[in-house]
């Protein structure tokens, strides 16, 4: 008898056992968290030229090519759904390393050692929205997306007159991606994302040679991040 009453317990008691795994699964990426991060991104700077005066098109372009190592800091915001789905905001800050390069200006596609174009990415930072789906008690995958900024600095260079021309300024655009966690410790967490921006479009000034340029500039990144869950 005793037997029997303590297989109908373990029996009770499954249910609830299920339960609790699926409750983990939809509350532990739930609420707060920040983290740190570390990657590595590609850019590509197109730009075409334009007199000043007229606003015409002339025949000078360039394609600059900045590559480096990311670093920084993100901090976001989950919340469940039902059904193992998430919804969450994130915003992050980076620095960049040598997220530089130079470029030879070509006239009708063929390059001039005279002159060269350097861009740097010097620092970027973006406010997205995840939706995610949450897999076993430790798992979650996601799509991103929202809104990114990034601080280029071109500088142009004249070597035929040794005069260089410097402009600074944020270029402003959007992001979009993809990424993956796995809870390691109770309130710890590691993460690897893959995003691409767009930049848009940028006017930047070339006065010493009465020119400006349309710069458009995108980015490939790859990130992977350590995250405290609050």
């Amino acid at each position: 008898m005793q037997k029997n009453r303590l297989v109908l317990a373990l029996a009770a008691l499954l249910p609830l056992s299920v339960y609790a795994v699926e409750a983990a699964a939809s509350d532990v990426y739930a609420g707060a968290y920040a983290g740190i991060y570390g990657g590595h991104a590609s850019a590509d700077d197109k730009g075409k030229g334009y007199d000043q005066d007229d606003r015409t098109r002339n025949n000078w372009a360039q394609d600059v090519s900045p590559k480096g190592g990311v670093y920084g800091l993100k901090a976001g915001y989950n919340w469940t759904l039902g059904n193992d789905l998430l919804l969450g905001v994130e915003a992050d800050y980076e620095g960049r390393s040598k997220n530089e390069d130079e470029a030879l200006q070509e006239f009708e596609g063929v390059p001039d050692t005279n002159y060269s174009l350097e861009t740097e990415l010097k620092q970027a930072a973006s406010l997205r929205a995840r939706f995610g789906y949450l897999f076993n008690d430790k798992g979650l995958v996601y799509l991103t997306g929202g809104y990114a900024t990034v601080e280029a600095k071109r500088t142009w260079n004249d070597f035929f007159r040794g005069e260089s021309e410097s402009h600074s300024g944020w270029q402003d655009g959007w992001t979009a991606g993809a990424g993956a966690e796995y809870l390691l410790l109770d309130n710890v967490s590691a993460g690897v994302e893959y995003r691409y921006s767009d930049y848009g479009s940028e006017d930047v000034d070339a006065n010493m040679w009465g020119e400006y340029y349309k710069q458009e500039l995108t980015e490939e990144s790859l990130r992977v991040s350590v995250n405290y869950l609050f």
